[in-house]
C-alpha cells in the first residue's frame, strides 16, 4: 500500500495511449537494421551463386543438384521477410500509456490495477483498470502483451526502474518513488477476483495465516 509522496501533473485524459509523431532513435534503428539486413541477404545469395561451380566440385553435385543451394537461399529469405513484421510488433519494444485523470493526493492509499487478457494466444491485449481505494480512476487498452519473457538484463524493481523505464517519462536514474510501499499483492485468476476492488485489513490479514 504505498504513501503518496509529492503529487505528479495531472494528465490530460483518463486512458493516453503513446502516439508520438516523430520518429525517435529506436525507429531509425530498426530502418537502418532492416536496410542492411537486406543488402546483407542479397550480398549472401550473389556470393553463394558466384560460388557455385566451386561448391558443386566440393560435393561432387551435378548443375542441376548445385542450383538447389542457391534456391535454400532464396527461399529461407522469402520466408522471413513476410515475418518480419510481424516479429517486429511481437518482440519488438511497444509501450502504452493508461493514466488516472487525477493525481493522487497525498497520504495512505491503496492502488490497484486489474487486468483482462484478450486470450486467444500469446501476446494479445486486454483492458487495464485502475482504481485508488476502490474507486475507479482510469482505465484503457494493452493492444499487446510480452509474448515470451523480458530481457535477461531486465529486474522485478519495487519504487524504482533499475533497468529500462516502464515509461518515459522517467529518465533511466533519479526516477524512486519518494513515499512509501507498505506492501505490494499480485494475484491471479480466481484469486484476483473482487468485487469491492478493494484489499481489506481482515482479507490481508486471513491470506498472511493462510500461508503461514
Amino acid at each position: 500500500m504505498p504513501h503518496a509522496g509529492q503529487p505528479a501533473a495531472s494528465p490530460a485524459s483518463a486512458a493516453l495511449a503513446d502516439t508520438t509523431p516523430n520518429a525517435d532513435f529506436a525507429a531509425w534503428a530498426a530502418v537502418a537494421a532492416g536496410a542492411l539486413g537486406a543488402f546483407m541477404a542479397t550480398l549472401d545469395i550473389s556470393v553463394v551463386n558466384a560460388s557455385l561451380p566451386t561448391i558443386q566440385g566440393e560435393i561432387s553435385a551435378t548443375p542441376s543438384e548445385g542450383t538447389w543451394i542457391g534456391t535454400s537461399y532464396l527461399v529461407a529469405e522469402i520466408v522471413i521477410t513476410p515475418l518480419t513484421a510481424w516479429l517486429s510488433r511481437m518482440l519488438g519494444l511497444r509501450r502504452f500509456k493508461i493514466y488516472g485523470a487525477d493525481a493522487i493526493p497525498a497520504g495512505e492509499h491503496q492502488v490497484r490495477m486489474e487486468f483482462t487478457y484478450d486470450g486467444g494466444g500469446l501476446g494479445k491485449g486486454g483492458l487495464v483498470r485502475l482504481f485508488v481505494d476502490g474507486a475507479p480512476v482510469g482505465e484503457g487498452r494493452l493492444d499487446n502483451t510480452v509474448p515470451l519473457v523480458f530481457s535477461a538484463d531486465e529486474t522485478t524493481d519495487l519504487g524504482q526502474d533499475t533497468g529500462t523505464p516502464v515509461t518515459d517519462d522517467f529518465g533511466s536514474t533519479g526516477q524512486a518513488f519518494n513515499g512509501r510501499i507498505d506492501w505490494v499483492q499480485i494475484d491471479i485468476d480466481e484469486a484476483a477476483e473482487d468485487l469491492d476492488h478493494l484489499i481489506t485489513p481482515e482479507e490481508r490479514l486471513r491470506i498472511a495465516m493462510s500461508r503461514q
